[in-house]
C-alpha cells in the first residue's frame, strides 16, 4: 500500500459555529454532540485529513466500508457509526471540543473497533509520511495544542491506542476514561487513524461524556426544639436533576427528605428542606445529595444542634418564713432582698414559660377526684394539697429571681400558713421540668 499514488483531498470542517455545538453539547448530562452519529452526518464534529492523503472519516450504516468496500462491523449501537476509510495512504482525524462543567464527575465512554490487514505499527507520530505508520488512537487533549501532536504535554489522557505489533483487528469494545480531573475546562476529544502499510478501517460509536451534578452542603437554619431547615447548593450540570437531604444523629444518617427537582441548567441553585420530628438538644449530621443521568454527588457532612428543652434547676428561696405584703410578684432586677416576702431563685438552660403553682399540703379534702376546701360534709375524706393559685412568667436562660409577697392577683393573696410552690416549665409533647419549695407565711 505504501506504493499507492496519493489522491488530493482537502481538509473538511463541518459548517457550524463553535458556539452552536457547545450549546448543543450541554443540552443534557450528555456533553458530546451527536455522539452516536444518528443524524447521519458529522453534525457536532470536526474532520481533518493530512494534505495529500487519500482517506477520511465517514458516517456509515451496514457492513461495508464506504470507500474501499471492505467488510466492517455493523454499527454497535443505533443505525449509524463513524468509520475511517481510504483509497491510499492517509492520516485522518475526527474531533470535538467538550466543555466540562466545574466541580463535576465526568465519564467518557464509547465503542472503539478496527479492521486492518496487517499488524499495527504505532510510532509517536500521526504523519502518514513516517514509514511504517499503521495506528488508531483516541486522546483527550488540550484544545490549544496542535491537532496532530502526540507530545505528552499536549495529551491530557490517552483513552485508547494500538501498539506496535498489535493485532490486525479488534471487535467493537467499550473504552472509558475518567475526565473529572479536568472539570471546569474545555477538552478536545481526538480520534485519529493513520495508515501507510495497508488498509485500516477504524470505527467509533456511542461516544459519550456524561457529567454528574454538583452538591454543596450549607449551614442549617431555623433550628428549634424539634425541627430545622437544611440548606445546600446544587448545579444540575445540564441535566434534569433531583436533590434530597440525608440526616441523622451519626454520619450513617438513616433518614432522607423527599426528592425534589433542581432544574436542568448549568446554574448553581440554593435548595432547602424543612425537617421535623427531631429530639431537643441533639446534634444531627446532614448532607445534600444530587443525582441525574450522569451520576450523583453528595455534599460534605455538616451538623446542627436542636434547641434544648427548657429545664429548671437550682431552685431556692431567700426566706422560708416571711410576712405577706400587698406588693405583687415580679421578676427581680435587683439583688437586694426585700424586707418582707421571699425571693424564689431558679436557673433555666433556655428561655421558657414558667408557672409557679401554690398549694397548701393537707388543707384540702379529696372529693369526686378533686381536692376541695374542707366542709362539715367531707371533713372525714382523705386529706390533699389544696390549690391556692398560680403565677406565670416568661423566664430567660440563666438565673431567674421572682420576688413574692404572698399576692396571687389584685384580689387574691395567700393567708398565713404553710405552703408548697412548684416551679415548672412545660413544652408540648415532652415531660415537664419542675422543682418544689416549701415556705411559711406568718402574721
Amino acid at each position: 500500500m505504501h506504493q499507492r499514488a496519493r489522491v488530493g483531498l482537502v481538509s473538511v470542517v463541518c459548517a457550524f459555529s463553535l458556539g452552536a455545538w457547545l450549546f448543543a453539547g450541554v443540552a443534557g448530562a450528555e456533553l458530546v454532540t451527536n455522539g452516536g452519529f444518528e443524524t447521519g452526518d458529522f453534525t457536532g464534529w470536526h474532520l481533518q485529513e493530512q494534505s495529500g492523503g487519500a482517506g477520511t472519516w465517514s458516517v456509515y450504516s451496514g457492513t461495508v466500508s464506504p470507500l474501499s468496500a471492505h467488510p466492517i462491523p455493523a454499527p454497535p449501537q443505533g443505525t449509524f457509526a463513524a468509520i475511517s476509510d481510504q483509497n491510499d495512504v492517509a492520516s485522518s482525524i475526527l474531533y470535538q471540543d467538550i466543555a466540562l462543567p466545574p466541580g463535576t464527575t465526568d465519564k467518557l465512554s464509547m465503542y472503539a473497533y478496527y479492521t486492518g490487514y496487517t499488524t499495527m505499527d504505532s510510532p509517536p507520530s500521526l504523519d502518514d509520511n513516517v514509514s511504517g505508520n499503521q495506528q488508531f488512537r483516541i486522546d483527550v487533549m488540550r484544545p490549544s495544542a496542535p491537532l496532530t501532536s502526540v507530545a505528552p504535554s499536549d495529551i491530557l489522557k490517552t483513552v485508547f491506542a494500538t501498539q506496535t505489533g498489535g493485532a490486525e483487528s479488534m471487535a467493537p469494545t467499550v473504552v472509558t476514561a475518567d475526565l473529572s480531573a479536568f472539570a471546569g475546562q474545555t477538552v478536545r476529544l481526538r480520534i485519529a487513524q493513520v495508515d501507510n502499510s495497508d488498509y485500516l478501517n477504524a470505527g467509533v460509536d456511542a461516544v459519550s461524556v456524561t457529567a454528574s451534578p454538583t452538591a454543596e452542603t450549607q449551614a442549617a437554619t431555623a433550628a428549634s426544639l424539634t425541627g430545622a431547615t437544611l440548606n445546600g447548593i446544587v448545579n444540575p450540570a445540564g441535566d434534569a436533576t433531583t436533590y434530597h437531604f440525608e440526616y441523622g444523629t451519626t454520619t450513617a444518617y438513616g433518614t432522607s427528605t423527599t426528592a425534589q427537582g433542581a432544574g436542568s441548567d448549568l446554574v448553581a441553585h440554593a435548595e432547602s428542606a424543612p425537617i421535623t420530628g427531631l429530639q431537643p438538644g441533639t446534634t444531627y449530621h446532614y448532607r445534600i445529595v444530587a443525582a441525574n443521568s450522569g451520576g450523583s454527588a453528595a455534599g460534605a457532612d455538616a451538623t446542627f444542634t436542636t434547641a434544648p428543652l427548657p429545664q429548671i434547676s437550682r431552685a431556692k428561696e431567700s426566706h422560708r418564713k416571711w410576712r405577706a405584703s400587698n406588693r405583687r410578684a415580679s421578676i427581680s432586677k435587683k439583688k437586694k432582698r426585700p424586707p418582707v416576702g421571699t425571693t424564689f431563685t431558679f436557673s433555666m438552660n433556655a428561655p421558657g414559660r414558667v408557672t409557679l403553682t401554690f398549694t397548701q399540703p393537707g388543707q384540702g379534702r379529696k372529693a369526686k377526684g378533686r381536692c376541695v376546701p374542707p366542709t362539715k360534709h367531707n371533713k372525714h375524706k382523705r386529706r390533699c394539697a389544696l390549690g391556692r393559685g398560680k403565677l406565670t412568667f416568661n423566664a430567660h436562660a440563666g438565673t431567674n429571681k421572682v420576688r413574692f409577697y404572698g399576692r396571687i392577683s389584685s384580689s387574691k393573696e395567700l393567708k398565713p400558713g404553710k405552703y408548697t410552690v412548684v416551679i415548672s416549665t412545660t413544652t408540648a409533647g415532652f415531660a415537664p421540668s419542675s422543682k418544689k419549695l416549701s415556705f411559711t407565711i406568718v402574721k
